[in-house]
């Protein structure tokens, strides 16, 4: 089940396995989330162990902002 405390290790095991339909939930949860997860300390852990996916992440955040005209 996709929540807040897994959806980093779901968004990396949707990497691996090349799953997009799991990459794009893992996604979807992390950025309306952003604050259980991306304001963490074990984000900053992750990101340097995964930088490509936190590069995923914020183009995500960035799309769904400007979906949103937020910025």
């Amino acid at each position: 089940m996709l929540n807040p405390s897994n959806a980093l290790n779901i968004l990396e095991i949707s990497d691996v396995v090349s799953n997009e339909t799991l990459r794009a939930a893992a996604l979807k949860l992390i950025v309306l989330q952003y604050k259980e997860i991306v304001l963490t300390p074990g984000f900053e852990e992750f990101a340097k162990q995964k930088p490509q996916l936190v590069v995923q992440i914020t183009r995500a955040a960035l799309t769904y902002a400007s979906m949103k005209r937020i910025i």
